[in-house]
């Protein structure tokens, strides 16, 4: 009897991961697979607007007779063969730009009747995966006038790159379909060369509904049972499938499995010897024992042995104290357990929302000034008037400066979080660099017919301090409340002498305000805020957090008061020992 109660937790543990084990690689799937098929997904669905934007460009320069060669580079990059120009009177190519391959001289009539039938005027149309003249898997993409037809040969070979690089377990792969079915990318080359037609897959038929989600079937392929997550690719038809053979979550379980039950022989052992030597004399202090493992097993941590010294041997004390002991070393080490393991997700989260947002903030302004570059280096830029010139010029030279200033947000961001930010010590006056605030912000209130002003309550103190770093982060806050405040609005900045001895600036606007929960999230590097239509504000959200960092950095701090449909005041608090005189009395100036 001593033994069985003894081997009832280790029984209990064994058995708990046995029941658990095939689930949790279930779960775990539907978590891993599910956001690689919404990834993949993304990338196909910017994939496409690229495409598509560059055809139409291409597609318009030859409509209208211009030279669309130096387009080329672009067309090969995304895999294009060629752009063909279709005279519908004669089916005969008359301008084209080849970009991997040339464009035959005329399509034959079944290949025009295909193009009309998808074709839709003012529309770019993607067919289905199709043989081209090479004898290899294309796409066409068809754009139609009344007069002319363009036609580019996209081939798949993006699709497949991408499909190859995701792989993981031992046949876990990624699959993509296009509006029809039939395999875009794929493991087995013969099955992408037949354009093998999968839409009867159950999961092939949602993606072509446009669902996501995880389902099990079996694949023909693999001739097996899978598990896979899958997205349809947002105004495309296209899907992508991410499955994983059923057989390998069987074989991840039974591992688990085998660990243990080897845990739980072991135990079993152990506890079986130590019953049969002191059954006699111990049976109910190790029964006590025993249930207070039985609970510890079953997960409750505050389950602790009462120490009763009256006839036992030291041993059963030293257990009873060591239970006692393990209790309060495992209740710790899973605090510190779910605490480690709370600020490695964290981690994980903050570095791939890093890395989206510092991508995403480089790469919309790099496209606009290679874009814009490219036109004006082209052939076409003979035909642009000097205005349009001008207007691509400042583009570009908006983009840069847009680069410039996100580099040095970064870079001072990086230097404080690291500790190797020096501010100067010099003499600043708080009116004079919130005049030079004003005066460099004034073009873009008047934009938005923003009223901007800064008042000063008694004296205008004058601070040691870095300038700098000061005139930044008035900066920022007067930018943000001129950008995010209401238009045709009122923006203040106030500077004030506390009677603690400390200076304030206080940046107001009558905004929308920020909503009492996303105060915090607005400190945190990159974290923007979605405004009542439910768009996200622009901006690339260092702003807050590097005027945070240097009122810390002056000893003094930083914080928002804000109330929704009324607007938002943003204070710097300087301290006491930092300022150094009185400037001049009160006064209000307009920008």
């Amino acid at each position: 009897m001593l033994v069985a109660l003894v081997a009832l937790p280790l029984v209990l543990f064994w058995a708990w991961p046995q029941s658990k084990a095939l689930q949790n690689e279930y779960d775990e799937v539907h978590d891993r697979h599910l956001l690689i098929a919404r990834n993949v997904s993304a990338a196909l669905e910017r994939y496409h607007k690229d495409v598509t934007a560059t055809f139409n460009f291409v597609s318009d320069a030859l409509m209208k007779g211009a030279k669309a060669d130096t387009t080329s580079g672009l067309l090969k990059n995304l895999r294009f063969e060629n752009v063909c120009l279709i005279d519908l009177k004669t089916n005969r190519v008359v301008e084209a730009v080849a970009a991997n391959s040339p464009c035959p001289n005329a399509f034959m009539e079944a290949h025009i009747k295909h193009f009309s039938e998808i074709a839709r005027v003012g529309m770019t149309v993607f067919s289905g995966v199709e043989l081209g003249a090479k004898g290899s898997p294309v796409l066409y993409v068809v754009g139609l006038d009344k007069s002319h037809m363009t036609v580019g040969t996209l081939s798949t070979g993006y699709f497949i790159a991408l499909g190859k690089a995701i792989a993981f377990g031992i046949k876990g792969h990624a699959a993509i379909v296009d509006q029809y079915g039939k395999i875009l990318a794929h493991p087995l080359d013969n099955w992408i060369a037949q354009m093998r037609d999968i839409s009867k897959v159950s999961a092939v038929k949602r993606m072509l509904n446009g669902e996501q989600g995880v389902e099990s079937f079996y694949s023909p392929a693999l001739k097996g049972d899978m598990v896979a997550g899958f997205s349809a690719v947002p105004g495309t038809g296209w899907g992508v499938m991410v499955p994983q053979p059923v057989e390998e979550l069987r074989a991840n379980a039974r591992e688990i499995e085998l660990s243990s039950l080897a845990v739980f022989a072991l135990g079993l052992i152990m506890a079986a010897l130590m019953a049969l030597l002191l059954a006699a004399m111990l049976e109910r202090p190790v029964a006590r024992i025993t249930a207070a493992a039985r609970q510890m097993a079953e997960g409750d941590d505050n389950v602790r042995i009462k120490e009763d010294s009256r006839f036992l041997p030291a041993e059963i004390k030293e257990m009873t104290s060591t239970i006692n002991a393990m209790a309060d070393r495992l209740m710790s080490a899973r605090a510190v357990a779910f605490e480690a393991r709370h600020k490695a997700d964290a981690a994980n989260a903050s570095k791939t929302s890093f890395l989206r947002t510092v991508t995403h903030e480089f790469r919309t302004p790099l496209n606009a000034i290679i874009g814009f570059a490219e036109i004006l280096s082209s052939s076409q830029a003979d035909r642009l008037d000097d205005e349009t010139r001008k207007e691509f010029a400042k583009d570009i030279e908006t983009g840069a400066r847009h680069l410039l200033s996100l580099a040095n947000d970064l870079l001072d961001l990086a230097r404080i979080e690291a500790g190797r930010y020096e501010i100067t010590d010099e003499i600043v006056g708080l009116d004079e660099i919130t005049q030079r605030v004003l005066s460099l912000i004034r073009p873009e209130a008047a934009s938005r017919n923003v009223s901007v002003t800064m008042e000063a309550d008694g004296v205008i103190p004058e601070v040691r301090g870095d300038e700098r770093a000061l005139f930044q982060s008035v900066l920022n806050l007067t930018s943000n409340a001129v950008r995010y405040g209401s238009e045709g609005g009122n923006v203040v900045v106030r500077l004030r002498h506390l009677e603690s001895g400390e200076a304030e600036i206080a940046v107001t606007d009558d905004g929308d305000g920020i909503p009492p929960g996303d105060i915090e999230r607005v400190l945190l590097p990159f974290e923007r805020i979605a405004k009542q239509d439910g768009l996200t504000l622009q901006g690339s959200g260092l702003g807050l957090p590097i005027v945070a960092q240097f009122a810390t950095l002056h000893g003094g701090y930083f914080h928002l008061e804000s109330s929704e449909g009324i607007g938002t005041r943003a204070i710097i608090v300087l301290p006491a020992h930092r300022v150094i005189k009185a400037g001049k009395r009160k006064q209000r100036r307009a920008a």
